[in-house]
Formats: C-alpha cells, sequence, structure tokens
C-alpha cells in the first residue's frame, strides 16, 4: 500500500504535492535518547524543527522531547504515555495523547470487584510506575462508599525497585524488594502483590521471583 498513489493510503506525497519527509527512530524508554534522537533529525533538517512528533511509547521520553518540542512549537502525539505530568498544558502546550490516563481509576474497580482492600506495592524507578503508583495510592487508601460498598483501602508493603543507567533494573535492587515482601505478619500480609513497571522491566522481575519461589 505505501506509495500506491492511486488509493491514496500511505502515500509520501499527497494530492497537493506536499511531499512528506519523515524518520522512524526508537528510543527504547531512555528520555536522554530520545531527546537526542530529536535533535539529530533536527540538526539533518538545517537546523529546522519537524512539522510535528508522534510518539513517545514511555511517558519519560515523552517528557524529554515534549519540553522541547513545545518550546519549538512542535505538536506531539503520544499513542503510550500516561503520566500525570503531561497533563500540565502550560509546560506542554503542544502535546496531546490518544490513550486514557483514567487507568487507576478503571484499575481499583478490577480490584474492588475481587473485594480485594489491602494490596501491596512493587514499582520501578521510572516516571510511568512513580506517577501511576502515587495516582493509585491517593484514590485507594482510605475510607470509601461506592458501588462496590464500604471498605478501607491499605497498603500493606511498598517497595520501588532501582534502575541502572540503561533502564534496566538493579537486580539485587529488585532481590530486596521481592525479600521483603512481608509473609508472617497479619498486619501487614497482603494476597495481592501489584507490579507496576515497563513490560520491558516487568519481564526481569517477574522472572526473578520465579527463580527465587517468591
Amino acid at each position: 500500500l505505501i506509495c500506491n498513489y492511486n488509493n491514496g493510503w500511505h502515500d509520501d506525497i499527497l494530492n497537493d504535492g506536499t511531499d512528506l519527509n519523515w524518520s522512524h527512530q526508537i528510543e527504547n524508554c531512555d528520555g536522554t535518547m530520545a531527546l537526542r534522537q530529536y535533535w539529530d533529525f533536527r540538526t539533518l533538517n538545517s537546523g529546522i524543527p519537524p512539522h510535528g512528533v508522534i510518539g513517545c511509547r514511555c511517558s519519560s521520553s515523552a517528557i524529554s522531547v515534549g519540553s522541547v518540542a513545545g518550546l519549538e512549537g512542535v505538536p506531539q502525539i503520544s499513542p503510550e504515555s500516561v503520566a500525570f505530568e503531561l497533563s500540565d498544558h502550560e509546560k506542554y502546550p503542544f502535546f496531546g495523547r490518544v490513550r486514557s490516563i483514567d487507568g487507576v481509576i478503571a484499575f481499583i474497580a478490577m480490584l474492588r470487584g475481587f473485594g480485594w482492600q489491602r494490596v501491596s506495592l512493587i514499582q520501578t524507578d521510572d516516571v510511568y510506575a512513580i506517577d501511576f503508583s502515587s495516582a493509585f495510592q491517593q484514590e485507594w487508601i482510605g475510607n470509601h462508599n461506592d458501588r462496590s460498598g464500604e471498605w478501607i483501602g491499605e497498603i500493606g508493603y511498598s517497595n520501588t525497585i532501582a534502575l541502572n543507567s540503561d533502564g534496566l533494573i538493579d537486580e539485587d535492587s529488585a532481590r530486596k524488594a521481592l525479600d521483603g515482601v512481608p509473609t508472617n505478619d497479619p498486619s501487614k500480609n497482603s494476597r495481592v502483590i501489584l507490579l507496576i513497571a515497563q513490560p520491558h522491566q516487568a519481564f526481569p522481575i517477574l522472572r526473578l521471583a520465579e527463580e527465587t519461589d517468591f
């Protein structure tokens, strides 16, 4: 379908003769790398900013690019970023997204559907996970009276797993987070452990949990 000028889909030339130039980069959820790639494209384009940016996938990268793209008046549309910080329209006036940030409310509704009131949290130390965890705790902790009835939301345990400079998990930090989960204290024990992390960070944590008979 690409550049089949008879069907009008995915063409690099529009009907009015406009020539579309684009560049695809993979930022690996690294804000520094994403910003460098944005600037490299700008440099190759004779110092002229792009007309628009589609991305980034991860909130940390979207924040890095959005802070510069916004200063240059470049519209940015992210398909995945959910960080609450990006809702600041004064700081990111040209940023938009197609994914709802109401996931916390839906997540809580799912937990309440099982009747759970106490959970444990393990999150990684990046923008997405910290933002989601903070929003979750704000909505979860305390007395509630909603469609699921009266309940008291509690956090039995919480720990943050450090990341290495490449954005991958620090294995020692992950082991400490898993080892610290209470199992013999009824006042803190939880049947539910929530792992809040990017997919590429979550997999090695889950693998480590399996290897250690967590």
